[in-house]
């Protein structure tokens, strides 16, 4: 694998693990806020409509207490209200499930479970006056809403997630791309400089790595244009010497020759 797809990999696996980590704190953040929020509305719905039915309890107001019934079911996030007298008698009902009201109070034992693929929640509260049990009621709260906003949140959190990493691939391969082109060209001028080329070294004006990588490459050109420099002057000193040595040594040959040729003559 190439140095440029090893980089935009690199770089592509650690934008996931901080997409991951943020996307996981997040959904627990989510999942928290969610569940304490419809905490705080159950615990408020159960307080107000105990404080709401305590005197048409007490007095047996049949009326009041349908009223109540009637204005509480399928509003906000109550599924059913079902209150009962102290004997367990039913005094008034009303749910989104009408069949809920055919059951007994050891149906809804079960504080959470599934229906028509609703996740419900009951709560069984007992109504006191004085430590005098008045009646009670059973509410079932129905958790779509909370759990459809926690759908949505996380769906869209996941599209921003995707987003981002179609982002991250085009930023990791034009980033890696363009760094890598630039290295390939440096790599290409220092090849051109080790066989002899006097190449234009680019990138000299860039104050980073790549800008200092450029000023190294120019400054082994230049000490390698001095050396060879030296070594060329070194070569014609040489060659110098050795032709002026040719000619101070070519006449006294020339005339021991002559001389001894007449002497075998």
């Amino acid at each position: 694998m190439s140095f440029k797809y090893r980089l935009i990999l690199f770089y592509i696996i650690i934008e996931v693990f901080f997409i991951t980590l943020i996307v996981g704190v997040n959904f627990s953040a989510l999942n928290f806020a969610s569940e304490k929020l419809t905490k705080e509305k159950i615990t408020s719905n159960i307080s107000l409509i105990e404080d709401l039915i305590k005197v048409p309890l007490s007095i047996y107001d049949l009326a009041t207490l349908d009223n109540i019934v009637e204005k509480t079911v399928n509003r906000n996030i109550i599924n059913t209200l079902i209150i009962y007298d102290n004997q367990n008698i039913i005094l008034s009902s009303k749910s989104k499930y009408p069949e809920f009201l055919d059951k007994g109070i050891e149906f809804f034992n079960s504080e959470k479970f599934k229906y028509n693929n609703e996740q419900l929640k009951t709560k069984f509260i007992s109504v006191k006056e004085n430590n005098m049990i008045l009646g009670s009621f059973i509410i079932i709260f129905d958790l779509k809403t909370s759990n459809e906003f926690i759908e949505e949140n996380r769906n869209m959190t996941l599209l921003l997630i995707l987003f981002e990493i179609l982002i991250s691939l085009f930023v990791s391969y034009y980033t890696g791309n363009k760094l890598t082109r630039m290295l390939d060209i440096l790599t290409n001028k220092a090849k051109e400089i080790g066989e002899g080329g006097d190449p234009e070294i680019p990138y000299l004006n860039k104050n980073d790595e790549i800008g200092t990588l450029a000023k190294a490459m120019n400054k082994m050109k230049l000490d390698l244009e001095t050396r060879r420099n030296n070594v060329l002057n070194i070569q014609k000193q040489k060659d110098n010497f050795f032709a002026n040595m040719s000619h101070e040594l070519k006449t006294p040959l020339n005339s021991i020759n002559i001389i001894s040729k007449l002497m075998l003559t």
